[in-house]
């Protein structure tokens, strides 16, 4: 059964969901994010507020630029206008920064680095180093195969095959130090 004082609760909630709180923008705290829809659910002054824009379309298809705040952050939001439709206008913590141009283009900063990608292009940068890769080659496999290759080379002479370069250890050598700074 309901109290009194629980049926004043419900009743100023769903009061406060009909104005914004501070005027026409209001800080709030990020409960949940969605990255495919790039919208995210928002509460302030105990108010649950839903599909809260982090771009200008609700829509996985579009192309720009968008901030992915962190969950549990203060986000300031905003009123389109008019409408009921609400965006993120600023974030004090992101998760990431995304952006798209066209249907083959993407870059994407986040904790793990950073990634850019266009078509079959892709550059991948960590702290612990960074990839280019392009389809199902990557430049450190492509490095190292040829280092394998330098290490295995002969030369015919007139007298019959060379051995194996004299340098042989210098460019296993090689070979060891990609592992610092290109990954796989």
């Amino acid at each position: 059964m309901s109290t009194g004082r629980d049926i004043l609760e419900l009743r100023r909630r769903l009061a406060a969901m009909g104005r914004m709180p501070g005027g026409g923008c209001f800080p709030a705290t990020v409960r949940e994010v969605d990255t495919d829809l790039r919208t995210c659910t928002v509460e302030a002054g105990g108010v649950a507020y839903h599909d809260v824009l982090l771009h200008a379309v609700a829509s996985a298809d579009s192309r720009g630029g968008w901030i992915v705040p962190a969950t549990g952050s203060v986000v300031l939001v905003a009123r389109i206008g008019d409408s009921n439709e609400l965006y993120v206008a600023m974030t004090s913590e992101a998760d990431a920064v995304r952006f798209s141009v066209g249907d083959e283009a993407e870059a994407v900063f986040s904790a793990d680095g950073l990634t850019v990608r266009a078509a079959e292009t892709t550059f991948h940068a960590t702290p612990s180093g960074f990839a280019v890769n392009r389809g199902d080659a990557g430049l450190r496999k492509t490095l190292e195969k040829l280092i394998d290759a330098i290490c295995k080379l002969t030369v015919t002479t007139g007298v019959g095959p060379s051995g194996t370069p004299v340098n042989a250890a210098d460019f296993m050598k090689i070979k060891e130090d990609l592992t610092q700074f290109l990954e796989e």
